[in-house]
């Protein structure tokens, strides 16, 4: 089972997945999705972002349930997520060979 970690501050939601995961299922990525590539993490908006990368999984199934097939945990903070201090994410992810 897969397991990641849904972080929320007051106003907005990111899923931490491995970039790794992200570039091998082809899940698309908007501008709004934020990345760590000291950790090699992508932290995929919750709008639309998160969603077409569970789907692109197979986690998500029948009317837009999640299967089981993942663990999704949660971190919430009451303050401004330090998620928004992070790079945007960038489809091409240019400069770092060791991602891909």
């Amino acid at each position: 089972m897969s397991e990641y970690t849904f972080y929320s501050d007051p106003s907005h939601a990111w899923l931490a997945v491995p970039i790794k995961e992200v570039i091998e299922c082809g899940s698309e990525v908007s501008r709004f999705s934020y990345v760590c590539t000291k950790r090699c993490m992508a932290y995929l908006e919750e709008d639309l972002d998160a969603y077409r990368f569970l789907k692109a999984k197979g986690f998500i199934g029948e009317g837009g349930l999640l299967t089981g097939k993942a663990e999704i945990k949660e971190s919430h903070s009451n303050s401004s997520s330090w998620i928004r201090r992070l790079p945007r994410f960038n489809e091409k992810l240019t400069g770092y060979p060791h991602l891909t």
